[in-house]
């Protein structure tokens, strides 16, 4: 019985000493040399997407060093006006990789071997991978100066830890100490009737819970009377010491008369589950309200790796008559814990308050392709974009508008002074500048559609070593109904090329830029029609209006030029060695 008891006792301990040693405690030393103070924690809810590292303040200022984390060697470079700025990757022996974003300068070593190959490239946007034995770095040793580039609110650094599968993990677990003294906090609690038998105090929709905090910094919910299937969502957040600002937790958990049934913690997580996030809160409370309330349930289609203990996918069933105590627990990093007990009385009850669904033609279920159409729209969904089964609603009355088949103006205009150009020439060679669609900052080509194999072939040699999306299957778009193909009507007889630059400005090749895009024109062209607000909105409306067509930012201008200017020259010199 003695062996036993000691063979139990080893197995338990071993156990724990594996999941102490998962990450290294003692490999990485702290990528800075000031107080860590954090105005990001990992995994914390952004704007559709979860945050893949921490953000360190830099005591709001720029130049400050940035240390290598540990010894290996500059894995990848990238610079760019958007996303992380300036970053580097460096890959370390134990198969982890830390980045380290928003950077104002690097090194000079790497400073030298960047600006060699922007030259090369003629490019400042630029993404390199060096090889291993190129650029190695030692531990301590100052790879960067904080900053504050690209898509950064303020002077920081933006600090990750990756595995082998590039999946970013909680920088604290490898012993980067953040000092935190301060529990979570709840803001708001919300329970919601899951079908349509279910209630929470005579509702069939949803009802904000009202809770106070009390002596003891636990919150305590007021009484609700519910039946059937429910569920919880609550809005908490953390703070940590020296800084004010609103940050994620660490870890959720939901029990039910003691017994755990939900629990999610951010240990780390995979970038393509980003998707997920506008499940994981309710989302149309967003919407409205900006307050991002957390389900402590799982909704269909919310395939989540951070989830760790669920039962019933933390739905609770509650009976006519009987008592619930639940219990929602807070934790940041540092095991500072808030808890919110919520007191349930089953009661079967009458219902007041339904759900108001508008029923339309068009029922979408979310695992199928669903499609619409009408004399004006045609569109096709294809299958597992959305979340959940739900009635689709459109309009588009006061928000898209037919141009007609008439000319513009502007161009009757222009049209006589091209027939007169053209008249001396047997060859017109037609090269229209674009701004708008495709990814931002890039240079598109995108030609008329061609039936003629020879000229195709002749165009594709006069834009020798550039790709030129040509309108098929994958490629971007094709062009057709425009202003190149108008001036092929118009000087008929005359042997005709055609290339559009198409200079993308909103990464329009993406959902989130395309709908913004569309978004944009809706709002422009309401305004042009129906009229503005106010003079503010108009004045917000016709920037963001601009933005799509012509960027404030000086680099994107420059880049165009550029980018133009060397295809153009490029395509001349080819052209003088095609035979045409």
């Amino acid at each position: 019985m003695l062996k036993k008891v000691v063979f139990l006792i080893f197995i338990f301990l071993s156990g724990m000493i594996y999941s102490q040693k998962k990450y290294p405690k003692d490999f990485f030393q702290n990528p800075m040399d000031i107080p860590l103070i954090l105005s990001g924690t990992f995994g914390e809810l952004r704007s559709n997407h979860f945050h893949a590292g921490i953000d360190i303040k830099t005591q709001q200022q720029e130049g400050l060093n940035v240390f290598a984390s540990g010894s290996g060697y500059i894995s990848r470079i990238k610079i760019s006006h958007w996303g992380y700025g300036k970053a580097l990757y460096v890959t370390h022996p134990n198969g982890y990789t830390t980045v380290y974003g928003h950077l104002k300068k690097f090194s000079p070593k790497i400073e030298a071997y960047v600006k060699k190959r922007q030259y090369e490239k003629e490019s400042f946007q630029i993404q390199l991978y060096p090889k291993p034995s190129e650029l190695k770095v030692s531990k301590g040793e100052v790879i960067a100066l904080s900053g504050n580039s690209g898509s950064s609110g303020g002077p920081h650094l933006h600090f990750e830890i990756r595995d082998t599968k590039a999946k970013p993990i909680n920088p604290m677990l490898f012993g980067i100490k953040i000092p935190d003294h301060k529990k979570p906090i709840f803001k708001n609690a919300v329970a919601y009737a899951k079908n349509d038998t279910s209630q929470v105090n005579q509702s069939n929709n949803y009802i904000d819970l009202v809770i106070k905090q009390q002596n003891n910094g636990d919150f305590l919910a007021n009484k609700i009377y519910a039946y059937g299937t429910i569920g919880i969502g609550v809005n908490a957040t953390d703070r940590l010491d020296g800084a004010i600002n609103n940050n994620g937790l660490y870890d959720l958990q939901l029990e039910v008369n003691g017994e755990k049934r939900y629990q999610y913690t951010v240990e780390t997580f995979s970038f393509s589950e980003s998707r997920y996030l506008n499940n994981f809160i309710d989302y149309k409370r967003f919407i409205k309200k900006k307050q991002r309330v957390q389900k402590c349930f799982i909704d269909p289609n919310t395939k989540l790796s951070i989830y760790r203990h669920i039962i019933d996918k933390g739905l609770l069933f509650i009976r006519d008559s009987l008592e619930y105590r639940i219990q929602i627990t807070a934790s940041d990093f540092k095991g500072n814990q808030t808890k919110l007990i919520i007191p349930i009385q089953g009661k079967k009850d009458t219902i007041i308050h339904y759900k108001k669904i508008k029923k339309t033609p068009y029922y979408f279920k979310a695992d199928q392709t669903n499609k619409i159409s009408d004399s004006t729209v045609i569109a096709s969904f294809p299958k597992n974009i959305f979340y959940n089964d739900f009635y689709f609603d459109y309009q588009y009355k006061n928000g898209v508008y037919y141009g007609g088949k008439e000319i513009e103006p502007s161009i009757k205009g222009i049209s006589p002074i091209i027939k007169n150009i053209a008249q001396d020439y047997d060859l017109v060679f037609n090269i229209d500048l674009h701004t708008g669609y495709g990814k931002r900052g890039t240079l598109h080509l995108f030609p008329n559609p061609i039936e003629d194999n020879i000229k195709k072939e002749k165009i594709e040699n006069i834009f020798s070593g550039i790709h030129i999306d040509w309108g098929g299957e994958g490629d971007f778009y094709t062009v057709t109904g425009d202003f190149c193909t108008y001036i092929g009507q118009i000087i008929q007889g005359k042997y005709y090329l055609t290339m559009t630059f198409e200079f993308g400005t909103l990464d329009t090749q993406v959902t989130n830029g395309a709908i913004t895009a569309i978004h944009n024109i809706i709002l422009e062209n309401q305004g042009i029609h129906y009229g503005y607000k106010s003079r503010e909105d108009e004045k917000a409306v016709k920037k963001r209006f601009l933005e799509g067509y012509y960027p404030s930012r000086k680099p994107w201008r420059s880049k165009a030029i550029i980018d133009a200017k060397n295809t153009l020259l490029k395509a001349v010199k080819n052209y003088q060695l095609t035979d045409i």
